[in-house]
């Protein structure tokens, strides 16, 4: 039977540092035992599916899959994976506890890369049956075009969901 259902729609993401020095989406020390967001968390924990990244604007950044690994594992990796191959951030380097301000110096911009820990500010995922992620992943690629990050096209070609029970 093909399933398609909402687990969470453009939560704030509100990441928390791991015991591996990776970020989480949610922090599950502070909410894995809250009557809201506990079961949402298990629930990415238990599902496969696909989820989306958004921008402060909630423009979307990433659609990713989780056919194989729950969504927790896939959404935590695409987090973290540091991105440099298809576009880079402005930004300039300030001392941090050391140095004073001076207004007659101008610090150096220079573009690097980042992780979707560093841009995403919103988060959704939708438990999906394995028969029709490859088609939705296809679906959304299309649907948002040109402003994802995404370099790779996992579901590119399958775009036909049958949605029938067999």
């Amino acid at each position: 039977m093909s399933k398609l259902g909402v687990i969470v729609e453009y939560a704030a993401v509100d990441w928390a540092e791991d015991t591996r020095a990776q970020y989480t989406v949610f922090d599950e020390a502070q909410y894995g035992n809250d009557p809201y967001w506990g079961p949402i968390i298990e629930r990415l924990k238990a599902s496969n599916g696909l989820y989306v990244f958004y921008d402060s604007l909630a423009r979307p950044l990433y659609v990713g899959i989780a056919p194989t690994q729950p969504i927790w594992d896939r959404a935590n990796q695409s987090y973290n994976k540091y991105r440099d191959r298809q576009l880079k951030i402005p930004g300039v380097v300030h001392p941090v506890g050391r140095g004073r301000y001076d207004a007659t110096k101008t610090r150096k911009i220079s573009r690097s890369g980042f992780s979707l820990a560093d841009v995403a500010y919103y988060f959704s995922a939708y438990e999906v049956s394995k028969d029709l992620i490859g088609g939705l992943e296809a679906f959304a690629i299309r649907a948002f075009g040109g402003v994802l990050l995404n370099t790779k096209f996992e579901g590119n070609g399958k775009l036909s969901i049958n949605m029938r029970d067999k």
